[in-house]
């Protein structure tokens, strides 16, 4: 019996080794994963490499880039924090201003985001959005996809890939008859207009197609994967 312990215990050590060797190779890869966005990039993306901007910078135009039209299905992904102090912000917006406001764009207020699909402001649009969410100077991962089929409920809010709930989301009635595309140039970070306070973003990803809920989960995910290999790495020296 000692010696069926002995060699048990030996096969027990080995297997040990073996895992945390195998969990400090993947520990290692996530931390590559994180580093190296285009390990991550999804099928459909549209920017070579995500945008990021500070609440101090001036506004940024980017040119003909992340257009879409009502029946397109498209996505976009941003690490977003709220301004510290109460308002109204345009996180970023590719509207022609010079044609009843034509385009979209994200609008933080209320404690939350709210995507507009603009053919003429403010009479025809499709709105919807979410409120509760973020208290000031706080952050999440903000996933939002629009299947295409011209209703405001077509249009889905995720927050750190989970959907808000039903009692955070805020919806308007339908009234765009054609189209929102414009020939706007999409215009990000600064303060878009007076009486507006400016926001930060990281990690922004605009996708010419739905990201499904697998998806969402992995952009959410991977800028946490440092900190989670780190509470694996603990969790497997505590029961060593």
């Amino acid at each position: 019996l000692a010696g069926e312990i002995a060699a048990a215990g030996k096969r027990l050590d080995g297997i040990k080794k073996t895992d945390k060797a195998a969990f400090e190779d993947w520990a290692k890869d996530a931390d590559r994963m994180v580093k190296d966005g285009r390990r991550l990039r999804l099928e459909g993306a549209l920017l070579e490499e995500p945008l990021s901007w500070e609440t101090g910078d001036d506004p940024k135009g980017l040119g003909n880039v992340a257009g879409f039209k009502k029946s397109q299905p498209f996505s976009i992904h941003l690490h977003f924090k709220a301004p510290a102090e109460p308002g109204r912000a345009v996180v970023f917006s590719r509207v022609d201003a010079q044609n009843g406001r034509r385009g979209y764009r994200l609008v933080w207020e209320d404690q939350g985001v709210i995507l507009e699909l603009i053919e003429k402001w403010p009479d025809r649009t499709l709105r919807r959005g979410t409120s509760r969410r973020f208290k000031e100077g706080s952050a999440a991962d903000v996933v939002i996809t629009y299947d295409g089929s011209g209703v405001s409920e077509g249009i889905e809010f995720y927050y750190n890939g989970k959907f808000p709930g039903s009692r955070f989301l805020r919806n308007w009635a339908d009234t765009m008859e054609d189209d929102f595309d414009s020939q706007a140039p999409l215009q990000v970070g600064g303060k878009a207009g007076q009486g507006l306070v400016a926001t930060s973003s990281q990690d922004v990803q605009f996708y010419k197609r739905r990201l499904n809920a697998a998806e969402v989960q992995l952009r959410c995910t991977e800028r946490r994967l440092p900190s989670v290999s780190k509470e694996l790495e603990r969790s497997c020296c505590a029961i060593q």
